[in-house]
């Protein structure tokens, strides 16, 4: 199901990372991640600049745990937008595309986990499964880049996914993380609600969503984007 996205950007986002620009962190290892490869994957995208990202698909999924490859999707949300058409202007509405999700994971999903999301067992008893809509989410997503916070398990959790419904893979879309990009850029934690602090953005209740998530994430990916514009001089 698309959506037209009616976004409300706040005006001072552009202000808040002039005083951080510079500093680098390390980047911790996610748990659920295979080591060698997630290192492999991070001399990838650590340094890769968001300057010539353009249109992408943005990713955010709750999830039954921790594992991309032994988890399970339940709720998801992609937004696919062009970035060099998201402006950080107040009360200025950004047209995207999004399609969002709701599935049975097929899998209990853990206490310590519904903590997080507030999805229990008996919410997705009579949901789809992933199966039943994971062509529609490949053909959503197309050849576009994919951005998530978090970049390394959502793709993989996403891959996996398709890869059981006997889909063809993103495993050759390019991967950004938003996550990466800000932990090497600068000081400070780096999950999402916090980065999205930073840029003047707060959750609406306490329990996360992908919606509001993959939100978060896009305009977060524009700061991002317009941060290696002025980086590398374009």
């Amino acid at each position: 199901m698309e959506w037209l996205i009616m976004v409300v950007v706040i005006g001072f986002a552009w202000v808040v990372y002039k005083g951080f620009r510079g500093a680098k962190e390390e980047v911790q290892e996610a748990n659920g991640g295979q080591p060698e490869e997630r290192s492999r994957w991070r001399e990838d995208i650590t340094w890769r600049s968001f300057a010539d990202l353009k249109e992408c698909s943005i990713i955010d999924f709750e999830t039954t745990g921790l594992s991309p490859y032994e988890d399970r999707i339940i709720t998801g949300c992609i937004i696919n937008a062009d970035l060099r058409k998201v402006l950080f202007e107040e009360g200025k509405e950004i047209d995207a595309q999004m399609l969002t999700i709701e599935v049975n994971p097929q899998i209990p999903i853990p206490k310590e986990t519904t903590n997080i999301h507030g999805i229990k067992d008996r919410d997705v008893k009579n949901w789809k499964t992933f199966a039943d809509c994971a062509q529609q989410v490949r053909d959503f997503i197309g050849k576009r880049p994919l951005v998530a916070h978090n970049a390394y398990f959502d793709k993989n959790l996403l891959n996996s996914e398709l890869k059981r419904a006997g889909v063809k893979s993103c495993h050759r879309n390019r991967g950004y993380c938003t996550m990466e990009r800000w932990t090497a850029q600068f000081k400070g934690r780096k999950n999402l609600d916090t980065v999205a602090g930073y840029l003047g953005m707060k959750r609406k209740g306490s329990k996360h969503g992908s919606e509001e998530d993959a939100l978060m994430v896009l305009q977060l990916a524009t700061v991002l984007r317009q941060i290696d514009l002025e980086r590398e001089g374009s």
